[in-house]
């Protein structure tokens, strides 16, 4: 090895340890600062839990769906993670959770042998900095990872297709050593987080993939030793994953989640990414250079992970709320692509090298990627989230003790978590449970909140719950951000207005209910820089609810 190519491999080295580095505390920043709002309630859900050594059936925080059946499949999390907040530790849960989601990535950059390779993977890494955080879909995501790495060793490329069994010993051994392990692994998972449901499917899609390919090689029915095993461990990890509190309703609730209209309207993380902010230049960048080097190299790679690959992907265009699986198994079949397409470009260009001055333009365009993609990755760690009432919250409770009548307050979605959780005392009327919560009438919280918050038919849905308190942000008395600046003074016109709002994907109250409460008979009797508490203070619910 010469000199320059010490220096060379040197400097990938450094790269690649200085990117992990960026990447592992960039996260830990995320996962310290972001408060999800359906954290809180993941917390009063596991204090129940462990004092009650039980799990809840029926929902009884909301005065809007009041006993509805809820199946929380999430309730081994929700201890775990209450246990950790009372025991003063929760640096750990943040630890936990920051390595969740940095081990994937780590683990792509320490692979890689490129630059185009290392670039591939920033993108991945802005895309997980929007979900990041205290939130048990990070688990899944982490163990999402964990199955397809074992399942590449099982049916993929590191377990090379091959016609006889015999003379395949490393698919026995494979089968036989991970015999016990993948049946308990889907045991804890679906007692953890209802992602258990995305493992299996890629599990059942590359077994059907690998035994169509064994029968189609040897042009017969010939079942080989290994299908046996394969067919017992599937079938025991699915049954396994019914060893759960709530049984066999646990797969009902994932499916009725799943395939939930409501879902799907409300719910922005559960809309297709092309109705969200997701299909963005970048996204089509990415997906254009990936489509190159998968095009170039489809035959080398095994039609077990291709096949994976097609169907996350289609997962992730139909929910924006599936693309971590689509990543994951779309990076290890892009570093395969890459590498062959590299390959196949040296050799050609082995008799026409790369000129001095294309080296540099490729050097300089390589740079400003990765220089954008950091900032854009560093920008999402200054992102907290929206702030909690928390003095509004010390105001509830002095005010409760003093309000003889039964209290039904109206919430913003992103805030009931906390109030559950801070409040105890109080009902919401809304929280991140609730949006594919629908009665046999086809009535629920979520259609009436957005019918509300949304569409200004607050007086009719404030009869049917009556309502007669109101805390919303004070929108009036919060500075406006730099995303707010940028579509108010520069994007100005229709067309600007819509390419911010794509770009930017910021959520807008088309309504301002607050003054609609004002013009009737609703005062405000606390106001702070984040929140506003108003009730109403007639005699009559005619004056409080007026006329539809």
């Amino acid at each position: 090895m010469t000199l320059f190519m010490e220096q060379e491999t040197r400097f990938f080295t450094t790269l690649k340890i200085s990117i992990a580095s960026v990447l592992f505390f960039g996260f830990l920043i995320i996962v310290y600062s972001r408060m999800d709002p359906d954290l809180w309630w993941h917390l009063r859900v596991g204090e129940w839990v462990v004092k009650n050594n039980s799990v809840p059936r029926a929902d009884v925080y909301s005065y809007t769906m009041h006993g509805f059946p809820w199946v929380n499949h999430e309730w081994l999390v929700d201890s775990i993670l209450w246990i950790l907040w009372t025991s003063n530790v929760w640096w750990i849960t943040v630890l936990l959770f920051t390595l969740f989601v940095s081990i994937p990535l780590l683990y792509w950059i320490y692979k890689a042998r490129s630059y185009v390779e290392l670039w591939m993977i920033l993108p991945v890494a802005l895309f997980f900095s929007r979900m990041a955080g205290v939130r048990p879909q990070i688990i899944s995501l982490f163990l999402f990872f964990l199955l397809f790495e074992l399942l590449q060793r099982m049916y993929g490329a590191e377990a090379k297709f091959l016609l006889s069994e015999k003379d395949n010993p490393s698919r026995q051994d494979a089968l036989v050593r991970y015999a016990c392990f993948l049946p308990v692994f889907f045991f804890f998972w679906a007692n953890l987080h209802a992602g258990f449901a995305a493992g299996l499917s890629i599990w059942g899609i590359m077994l059907v993939i690998h035994y169509i390919r064994h029968w189609w090689h040897t042009r017969g029915f010939h079942i080989p030793a290994s299908f046996h095993t394969d067919i017992v461990l599937f079938g025991l990890s699915i049954i396994l994953t019914f060893a759960n509190p709530y049984g066999w309703y646990l797969h009902k609730e994932i499916l009725a989640a799943s395939l939930s209209p409501e879902t799907l309207e409300y719910i922005n993380e559960w809309q297709p990414a092309f109705a969200t902010g997701m299909l963005t230049p970048v996204f089509f960048l990415g997906a254009g250079i990936v489509f190159l080097f998968v095009s170039k190299a489809y035959q080398k790679i095994a039609p077990e992970l291709l096949g994976v690959a097609a169907a996350t992907l289609l997962a992730f265009l139909r929910s924006v709320r599936n693309g971590p699986f689509f990543f994951i198994t779309t990076v290890p079949l892009v570093q395969k692509s890459v590498e062959t397409t590299l390959l196949m470009i040296h050799i050609k260009r082995r008799d026409y090298p790369f000129t001095h001055h294309e080296k540099t333009v490729y050097i300089m365009i390589g740079t400003t990627l990765y220089a954008l993609l950091l900032i854009l990755f560093m920008n999402g760690t200054t992102k907290t989230g929206s702030p909690y009432p928390e003095q509004a919250v010390r105001f509830l409770h002095s005010y409760m003790k003093e309000y003889k009548q039964e209290i039904h307050i109206f919430n913003p979605y992103g805030w009931g978590g906390y109030l559950i959780a801070k409040a105890p005392n109080t009902q919401v009327f809304i929280d991140g449970r609730m949006p594919h919560w629908v009665n046999q009438d086809g009535t629920g919280a979520m259609k009436d909140y957005t019918q509300i918050s949304k569409k200004g038919h607050w007086q009719t849905l404030f009869r049917k719950h009556k309502i007669n308190m109101v805390i919303w942000q004070n929108k009036n008395n919060q500075p406006a951000t730099f995303r707010t600046k940028i579509r108010n003074r520069i994007l100005s016109t229709h067309i600007g207005s819509w390419f911010a709002n794509l770009l930017l994907n910021d959520d807008k109250d088309t309504i301002d209910i607050v003054a609609s409460l004002r013009s009737q008979e609703w005062s405000v009797i606390y106001e702070d820089e984040i929140s506003i508490v108003l009730v109403c203070n007639s005699n009559g619910p005619m004056d409080c609810y007026g006329h539809d």
